[in-house]
């Protein structure tokens, strides 16, 4: 029997980080995936993914094609994530509501349950980093991506805010989007590039012990769970999905970016970024990335099934009459969002609301918590065989 056939459409940053390649892996074994990066002008790519019959597409990032696929017929599992999305209208999420949803970050799951959407909530950890090399404590050694230097968070930022409670600054000079060579660090501070392998971020990672996170929002914070499974303190912005990760004081410092003033001062206060704390703190870290990668694992394996289960869409003619329009909204996603906001605002008021999600059949929702149940695997395997006996 064949595979279903997946239509993988990523965001084209993923070219370079690979960070959607875990969830890939996933799917593979069940499904046939076809991974497509959704570049400058999505349109001709929808359109194709449309005509080309794949059972289930999944959209990683690029939730916007949702609404055009699911009018014309195709299932869609969405995978959106909070940095990209935190500040976006409510009307937004409308016309995908008969997709289903995966989110890692909890805020946002509890958003869109809000909003009739079909949502499941994963935290996710990395098993393969579970054997890195750990953080040791004799001396403070600090470690910053300057990822974002352009939204404030750069070299100087990271200086400022622990270099008083440290020995040494590592800087991984390798902004998402600006040219490292507009930002280059304090001579004093030692600095690292990209390179394909990732070398130079992992020798780099292994001589510190405190990590700062690079952003103000994460979609998972991958970078982070990096840290944590080194052992190592991390301090992050008080936001998604950092502080559905950390808890302060217990297994990391979470403070506020955008007052920087204050979380030094806070820093300062009662010596809390003392060589003692930073063990305490990056011992913590660890127990908890530990006990995620098991829950992760258990989670994980419910995934393929409910990609298998998405739901059909369920549209009346007025909302598949729009599906032309639609299109031609979306040649503004990537260049001018804003522009295709505005053009999304007018065909809700024409009249494309979205129907409510559909729900899951009674029969796959219990089959998805029986599989949940310890030895239910095992059990449900054995009752395949005698039946067929």
């Amino acid at each position: 029997m064949s595979k279903p056939a997946i239509a993988f459409l990523d965001h084209p940053f993923h070219r370079k980080t690979r960070s959607s390649n875990f969830f890939v892996d996933l799917l593979i074994r069940d499904f046939d995936v076809h991974v497509y990066y959704v570049d400058d002008d999505p349109r001709a790519l929808m359109q194709e993914i449309a005509d080309s019959g794949y059972d289930i597409a999944v959209c990683w990032q690029t939730e916007f094609c949702a609404p055009y696929l699911l009018m014309r017929g195709v299932r869609v599992v969405c995978i959106p994530m909070y940095d990209g999305v935190a500040n976006l209208p409510d009307w937004y999420w409308l016309a995908m509501r008969q997709a289903r949803f995966f989110n890692f970050s909890e805020k946002l799951h509890v958003r869109l349950k809000a909003l009739g959407i079909e949502s499941y909530y994963f935290k996710y950890y990395n098993a393969s980093k579970i054997d890195v090399p750990q953080s040791t404590f004799n001396e403070l050694h600090g470690f910053f991506w300057q990822r974002r230097p352009e939204e404030g968070l750069g070299w100087k930022f990271a200086h400022n805010l622990i270099g008083g409670f440290i020995k040494s600054l590592h800087i991984h000079n390798a902004p998402d989007t600006a040219d490292p060579r507009d930002w280059l660090p304090n001579p004093l501070c030692t600095v690292s590039q990209f390179t394909e392998d990732g070398a130079s971020y992992r020798a780099a990672l292994d001589r510190a012990n405190v990590f700062l996170c690079p952003r103000f929002t994460e979609g998972i914070g991958m970078a982070m769970l990096d840290a944590m499974a080194r052992g190592m303190c991390v301090i992050a912005h008080d936001a998604p999905t950092a502080n559905e990760y950390i808890v302060d004081g217990l297994n990391g410092l979470l403070i506020d970016y955008g007052n920087e003033p204050r979380s030094k001062k806070r820093l300062a206060k009662n010596n809390i970024l003392t060589l003692a704390t930073a063990e305490r703190l990056g011992k913590g870290a660890r127990e908890a990335y530990l006990r995620g990668c098991e829950e992760w694992e258990r989670d994980a394996a419910q995934i393929p099934f409910l990609v298998r289960t998405a739901p059909i869409a369920d549209l009346i003619a007025r909302e598949k009459a729009f599906a032309q329009a639609y299109l031609d909204a979306c040649r503004h996603t990537h260049r001018d969002f804003e522009h295709y906001l505005h053009k999304l605002f007018i065909l809700h008021c024409q009249g494309l609301r979205g129907e409510e999600a559909s729900a899951m059949r009674l029969r796959d929702y219990m089959r998805w918590h029986a599989r949940r149940i310890p030895g239910a695997r095992f059990g449900w395997r054995i009752l395949k065989k005698l039946r067929h006996r």
